[in-house]
């Protein structure tokens, strides 16, 4: 016993990794003012218009909901709580 499935380790790094890509979703709707200022970043689709607030945050929202029903059913719920509190 002991030893993580490899089907377990799967869903586990997919719904994390989808619950993070959601928080940097995120973190570009809040940040894209900044972003529209500084050089470095001045061209990424959100400062530049190229994709919408409203599907900016939905598509986070998405990526969130997907990956916390794939941690809630193939993994186990501490597992979803401690990845949607890291956020």
């Amino acid at each position: 016993k002991g030893a993580i499935s490899l089907t377990t380790l799967f869903f586990a790094t997919l719904g994390i990794g989808l619950v993070a890509a959601s928080g940097a979703a995120i973190n570009h709707v809040f940040d894209k003012h900044y972003d529209s200022v500084m050089a470095r970043t001045q061209y990424r689709p959100l400062p530049l218009g190229k994709v919408s607030l409203s599907h900016a945050i939905s598509f986070a929202l998405i990526l969130l909901i997907v990956g916390s029903v794939i941690l809630l059913t193939f993994v186990n719920r501490l597992t979803m709580w401690l990845t949607l509190l890291s956020m």
